[in-house]
């Protein structure tokens, strides 16, 4: 029975699935995703499927050409989670009754600009204490502008996918050359 399938042996099959498993199990398990959409493993687990399917169907790379990617991946993958973490650490709120993840906006509603000035809301927008979020009823849009909590919600959603997605590259070239290195030396 033939094992080859377009670039890998099937016997490889496992290894290639975990960074596609691996947005999924950090979610569930430890709550490392971004608090918008519902289900962002999805989409990062999509991305990853197609970038192992485009590394592994490219043809070979020269040796300089697969470290200078491998630095460039990892630097994305170093920066994309220093940007999270200080995207999370200064734009989410937790609701203390359900636990669930509020994200906040970066631009105050003229409403909250007016209470921030009255000294009935402390701190200065958008930073603004939880007691803040608290007196809204746990409605940033009473806060913050809507346009500006979209925009932080999506720079969540890109900044975690891109983490998975150069994470994966990293990892899928590395895989993929080191399979056809081996692939060649036993076919000479």
């Amino acid at each position: 029975m033939d094992t080859e399938m377009k670039g890998f042996d099937r016997a490889s099959i496992p290894t290639i699935l975990i960074p596609v498993i691996f947005p999924f199990a950090l979610g569930k398990v430890f709550g490392f995703e971004p608090p918008w959409p519902d289900e962002p493993g999805y989409i990062a687990g999509f991305l990853d499927g197609l970038i192992i399917f485009i590394c592994f169907s490219t043809p070979i790379i020269q040796k300089y050409k697969l470290r200078l990617r491998q630095v460039i991946a990892l630097f994305v993958c170093i920066i994309s989670m220093l940007t999270y973490f200080f995207l999370f650490a200064f734009f989410v709120y937790e609701e203390p009754t359900t636990g669930s993840k509020i994200v906040s906006g970066y631009a105050c509603t003229a409403e909250a600009q007016y209470l921030i000035s009255a000294g009935e809301i402390s701190g200065e927008c958008p930073f603004l204490p939880s007691t803040a979020l608290e007196s809204a009823a746990y409605k940033p849009e009473a806060i913050w502008t809507s346009s500006s909590i979209r925009v932080v919600q999506l720079t969540f959603l890109i900044v975690w996918t891109l983490f998975f997605a150069s994470a994966t590259y990293g990892t899928a070239i590395s895989y993929a050359h080191s399979q056809r290195k081996v692939r060649g030396r036993s076919n000479n």
